[in-house]
C-alpha cells in the first residue's frame, strides 16, 4: 500500500498544490476525490464569522468548488487546534505562518466514513449547523 505523504493541498478549483503555494485552499489528510462533488461553486463561504463558542459545534460543510464533505466538528482556527499526528508534525514547518494569518485558516475533524482532518480557508467553504 502506497504511504500517503501528508499534507495534500488544494486550490480552488479541486485541483492539487503544493505546500506553500499561494493558491493552497485546502489541506487535508485525504485525496479529496474520496468526497462527492457537487454542482455549483462557493461564493463566499459563512465560516469568516467563527468564534470561540463555535469550537466543538457539529456542521453539515461543503467547500472548494463544491464537495461535500459530511458532518464535521469545528475544531478552531490555530495551529495548536489540529490534532497530535503525522498530519500535524508535516505541517510544523508553516507554524509560524499558520498562527499569523489564522484567521483565514478553519480546522475540522470528519470522523466516521472518510475520516480525516480538514484545514480549510474560511472563505472557501460552506458550513451548515447540524
Amino acid at each position: 500500500m502506497k504511504k500517503t505523504k501528508y499534507p495534500l493541498c488544494y486550490g480552488v478549483c479541486n485541483n492539487r498544490t503544493s505546500l506553500g503555494g499561494s493558491d493552497v485552499r485546502l489541506m487535508i489528510s485525504i485525496p479529496l476525490s474520496r468526497f462527492k462533488k457537487t454542482d455549483g461553486c462557493i461564493d463566499r463561504g459563512n465560516a469568516l464569522d467563527f468564534t470561540d463558542n463555535d469550537i466543538g459545534k457539529k456542521f453539515r460543510m461543503e467547500m472548494l468548488d463544491p464537495v461535500q464533505s459530511g458532518i464535521v466538528t469545528y475544531l478552531g482556527n490555530i495551529f495548536d487546534a489540529i490534532p497530535e499526528g503525522k498530519f500535524k508534525k508535516s505541517l510544523t514547518p508553516l507554524q509560524v505562518d499558520f498562527d499569523k494569518h489564522h484567521l483565514r485558516w478553519r480546522v475540522f475533524k470528519k470522523n466516521g466514513k472518510n475520516a480525516c482532518i480538514i484545514i480549510i480557508a474560511a472563505y472557501k467553504c460552506h458550513v451548515t449547523p447540524v
